[in-house]
């Protein structure tokens, strides 16, 4: 029995370590699957995924329009006193009670091509939906990969940080010997203490920094600000070395054949010219349908209500016809406002051009120029070691006062920060880069 008890209790042990590691693994994120669920959750997006529905539903509707309208009604009333039978026309003195029924039906048979060209117009803004969906997607991932790489530099801050304080307190430790020795002087083992502390405030400070780009990260996944969250640092991997920056001319040219935006902006125009079309239909002349079959019964005749309603069926057609002869200059004014609409659209889709012209301009330089520093701040940062290790031999001889070795101590530091500054703007302006280039973001 009591070994069973054992078994029992290792059993839960076990199965509570696994929900452990599962809830740990659950709550670090890669970048793919931060964007994955900003993909699905992410309240932006859902927007313009109603907003697609929308057009699609515009769509199916103005495809209804070719239609018939089918209507159907009935009718019951009560006349006292010398009255006119609704049904016979028939003059009576007397109480008549009468009911009627009747369906009708309707349809335009021509409205100057103007549900032609809504359907068109709207299949053409269901498409321009859709690209804004891929717009807003794409804006979303290169949001969540500033974030995650800002996550990612603030961590390298807090482990510069706590590196530095560790290397601090050494020294204090250190000084506090050299000092009862008689190797320094106060003044020297002040100058560490005074390091030591704004150690520790730098930590606070860092710590701060990754909670706030934490709270921006998951304010994108639509995640809540108390839940249990982190990312796992995929930039670990990432080599410096042997990095070429594409060509900026090719990126451009392929950006500007595959970017939703640009897409969207030309069918920005044909969706006004089709503006344009559906106004100059008030100019032509509308011809509708219409067709309908009634009956009725009345207390005024001797057929039965059976032999009523076959007795006084009757059946109707009817073409109309509407012929525009002035409108108020109505129709005009539109056509010209829709036409300047028109142009204001053709400049929009020529500054889309140079704005996309200018981003990727942008991020070029910025990633040329972070990849040519990453490669000095390596090298400083190799120096600034050397020198500070130099430094920590010499203050331990005596060699040295303590402010040097503080100055050499944040030069490798600042060194530290440049290295890993520069790093992080190589890695996201890459990435940039690829993605006008249709790569998908990872690393």
């Amino acid at each position: 029995m009591k070994a069973i008890k054992t078994f029992l209790f290792i059993c839960i042990l076990c199965c509570v370590g696994s929900l452990m590691a599962q809830t740990n693994s659950t709550n670090s994120w890669t970048l793919e699957q931060c964007i994955q669920y900003a993909l699905e959750h992410n309240l932006t997006i859902k927007q313009a995924v109603l907003d697609v529905n929308n057009a699609e539903i515009n769509l199916k509707q103005s495809k209804r329009e070719y239609l018939p309208s089918v209507s159907a009604g009935a009718s019951q009333s009560f006349s006292n006193g010398s009255v006119i039978d609704p049904i016979t026309s028939d003059f009576v003195s007397r109480q008549v009670s009468s009911s009627s029924f009747d369906v009708n039906a309707g349809m335009t048979l021509f409205n100057g091509f103007k549900t032609q060209n809504q359907i068109k117009q709207n299949k053409l803004l269901t498409e321009q939906n859709k690209l804004n969906l891929e717009k807003v997607e794409n804006n979303i991932r290169l949001a969540i990969l500033e974030a995650y790489l800002q996550v990612m530099y603030a961590e390298e801050g807090i482990t510069i940080a706590q590196n530095s304080l560790n290397s601090y307190e050494k020294q204090l430790e250190k000084s506090k010997g050299l000092f009862e020795a008689k190797s320094i002087t106060l003044k020297d083992l002040t100058e560490v203490q005074s390091q030591v502390a704004n150690a520790q405030y730098d930590l606070i400070s860092t710590k701060k920094n990754k909670a706030l780009q934490l709270l921006t990260l998951k304010q994108l996944l639509e995640l809540p600000a108390e839940s249990s969250f982190s990312v796992v640092n995929e930039t670990q991997s990432f080599s410096l070395n042997n990095i070429a920056i594409p060509d900026k001319n090719l990126v451009y040219q392929y950006a500007l054949q595959t970017l939703p935006e640009i897409k969207s902006g030309d069918l920005n125009i044909q969706v006004l010219e089709q503006t344009i079309k559906i106004s100059k239909s008030s100019y032509y002349p509308s011809l509708s349908l219409s067709a309908g079959v009634g009956t009725g019964y009345t207390n005024s005749q001797t057929m039965i209500f059976k032999d009523q309603l076959t007795g006084n069926l009757n059946q109707r057609i009817g073409l109309s016809l509407s012929i525009p002869i002035y409108d108020r200059g109505t129709t005009k004014t539109s056509i010209l406002r829709n036409r300047n609409q028109l142009e204001v659209a053709k400049i929009e889709r020529t500054t889309l051009e140079k704005e996309l012209y200018q981003k990727i301009e942008t991020a070029w330089l910025n990633g040329t120029a972070a990849l040519e520093q990453s490669q000095a701040a390596l090298v400083s940062l190799n120096a600034a070691r050397q020198v500070l290790e130099a430094a920590e031999s010499n203050f331990q001889t005596g060699n040295l006062t303590a402010t040097d070795l503080v100055i050499a101590q944040n030069a490798y530091v600042n060194a530290e920060i440049k290295f890993f500054q520069t790093k992080y703007m190589t890695i996201l302006y890459i990435q940039i880069l690829n993605y006008y280039q249709g790569k998908p973001i990872k690393f």
